[in-house]
C-alpha cells in the first residue's frame, strides 16, 4: 500500500529538485567585450582564464576575451564555479576527473589546481555532486 501523504511529499520534493537542475541549466552569465555584449548559458562555460586585466571565457564553441576582475565573475558565477587557482574559475559542471596538481574537463582539457586550493576544491566538488552535479565520463 501507498502512503498518499509521503507520495504527496516525495513528488513536491521531486518537483523542487527539477525547477533547481533546470534553473541551473539555463542560467546565463552577461559578458561585455570591446565590440559586443552577450548572454552565455553556464552550461556551456568550461571555465574562466585570468588574463591580466583580461578575462577569457573558455566555451564549448571557443574563447571569449574581455576586461574585468575575477573576483567579480566569481561572484556572479555562483556556487557551480569554483577558484581552483588564482587563475582559473572552472564550472563544476564540467570536471571529469582530478588530481593533486590539474582538473580534467569534458573537453579533454587540463587546468591547474592550485596546491592551497586542493582541499577546498575537494569539498565544493563533492557538495556540487552530492546536490545533483551530474558527473561526466
Amino acid at each position: 500500500p501507498v502512503d498518499d501523504k509521503k507520495l504527496q511529499e516525495t513528488l513536491v520534493r521531486a518537483k523542487r529538485e527539477i525547477r533547481k537542475k533546470q534553473n541551473r541549466k539555463d542560467r546565463q552569465i552577461f559578458i561585455k567585450t570591446r565590440h559586443k555584449n552577450m548572454a552565455l548559458n553556464v552550461s556551456d562555460i568550461l571555465y574562466f582564464e585570468n588574463e591580466r586585466r583580461k578575462i577569457a571565457v573558455h566555451t564549448l564553441k571557443g574563447e571569449i576575451s574581455f576586461y574585468g576582475v575575477m573576483a567579480d565573475m566569481e561572484r556572479e558565477a555562483g556556487a557551480d564555479f569554483c577558484r581552483c587557482h588564482r587563475g582559473y574559475l572552472v564550472n563544476l559542471f564540467h570536471v571529469t576527473e582530478y588530481d593533486r596538481e590539474t582538473i580534467t574537463l569534458s573537453n579533454g582539457e587540463r587546468i591547474y589546481l592550485s596546491k592551497d586550493r586542493y582541499h577546498d576544491f575537494v569539498k565544493q566538488y563533492m557538495r556540487y555532486l552530492r546536490n545533483g552535479g551530474v558527473f561526466h565520463v
